[in-house]
Protein backbone atom coordinates (compact mmCIF):
# COMPACT_ATOMS: atom_id res chain seq x y z
CA UNK A 1 0.00 0.00 0.00
CA UNK A 2 1.68 3.59 -0.76
CA UNK A 3 2.36 5.78 2.00
CA UNK A 4 1.96 9.47 1.05
CA UNK A 5 4.88 11.33 1.82
CA UNK A 6 3.00 14.64 1.49
CA UNK A 7 1.42 17.35 -0.93
CA UNK A 8 3.00 18.98 -4.05
CA UNK A 9 1.68 21.68 -6.15
CA UNK A 10 -1.33 21.67 -8.00
CA UNK A 11 -3.25 19.16 -5.93
CA UNK A 12 -0.67 16.22 -6.64
CA UNK A 13 0.86 13.58 -4.27
CA UNK A 14 4.28 12.02 -3.56
CA UNK A 15 3.52 8.56 -2.62
CA UNK A 16 6.43 5.84 -1.78
CA UNK A 17 6.62 2.22 -1.72
CA UNK A 18 4.33 -0.02 -3.21
CA UNK A 19 4.90 -2.68 -5.58
CA UNK A 20 6.21 -5.64 -4.07
CA UNK A 21 10.00 -5.74 -5.00
CA UNK A 22 10.40 -1.53 -4.81
CA UNK A 23 13.49 0.11 -3.47
CA UNK A 24 12.65 1.96 -0.31
CA UNK A 25 12.56 5.67 -1.57
CA UNK A 26 11.17 5.46 -4.60
CA UNK A 27 8.81 8.33 -5.35
CA UNK A 28 5.27 8.82 -7.45
CA UNK A 29 3.80 11.38 -8.28
CA UNK A 30 -0.16 10.79 -7.67
CA UNK A 31 -2.72 12.81 -9.17
CA UNK A 32 -6.86 12.26 -8.35
CA UNK A 33 -8.63 14.02 -11.11
CA UNK A 34 -12.19 14.58 -9.75
CA UNK A 35 -14.96 15.67 -12.36
CA UNK A 36 -19.05 16.07 -11.94
CA UNK A 37 -20.31 13.31 -13.08
CA UNK A 38 -24.16 12.78 -12.59
CA UNK A 39 -25.20 13.07 -8.71
CA UNK A 40 -21.63 12.00 -8.15
CA UNK A 41 -18.27 12.41 -9.08
CA UNK A 42 -16.06 10.80 -11.44
CA UNK A 43 -12.38 10.17 -9.76
CA UNK A 44 -9.43 9.52 -12.22
CA UNK A 45 -6.16 8.30 -10.65
CA UNK A 46 -2.92 9.28 -12.89
CA UNK A 47 0.18 7.79 -11.72
CA UNK A 48 4.21 8.90 -12.69
CA UNK A 49 7.24 7.91 -11.86
CA UNK A 50 8.87 10.74 -9.19
CA UNK A 51 12.16 10.20 -9.87
CA UNK A 52 14.63 8.46 -12.20
CA UNK A 53 15.05 5.18 -9.98
CA UNK A 54 10.81 4.75 -9.87
CA UNK A 55 11.00 4.91 -13.77
CA UNK A 56 12.79 1.49 -13.60
CA UNK A 57 9.58 0.36 -11.39
CA UNK A 58 6.74 2.25 -12.74
CA UNK A 59 7.52 1.15 -17.02
CA UNK A 60 5.74 -0.97 -19.23
CA UNK A 61 5.82 -4.72 -17.32
CA UNK A 62 4.66 -3.22 -14.05
CA UNK A 63 1.74 -1.04 -15.60
CA UNK A 64 -0.60 -3.83 -15.22
CA UNK A 65 0.28 -4.63 -11.67
CA UNK A 66 0.22 -0.20 -11.06
CA UNK A 67 -3.26 -0.44 -12.86
CA UNK A 68 -4.31 -3.07 -10.72
CA UNK A 69 -3.72 -1.32 -7.33
CA UNK A 70 -4.74 1.35 -8.49
CA UNK A 71 -8.48 0.19 -9.92
CA UNK A 72 -8.62 -1.18 -5.83
CA UNK A 73 -7.58 2.10 -4.52
CA UNK A 74 -10.48 3.65 -6.33
CA UNK A 75 -13.23 0.94 -5.19
CA UNK A 76 -12.14 1.46 -1.65
CA UNK A 77 -12.18 5.62 -1.96
CA UNK A 78 -16.05 4.90 -3.54
CA UNK A 79 -16.75 3.02 -0.53
CA UNK A 80 -15.19 5.31 1.86
CA UNK A 81 -17.25 8.21 -0.31
CA UNK A 82 -20.68 6.16 -0.67
CA UNK A 83 -20.90 4.42 2.85
CA UNK A 84 -18.81 7.43 5.42
CA UNK A 85 -17.43 3.81 6.69
CA UNK A 86 -12.84 3.46 6.74
CA UNK A 87 -12.64 0.10 6.90
CA UNK A 88 -8.88 -1.56 7.36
Amino acid sequence: MPVVAGALSGGALAASGALAGDVAGNVAIVKLLIAPSGTGSHVTMVEVAGDPLSKLALNRLTNPLVRARNVESLRRLQRICETGVLKT
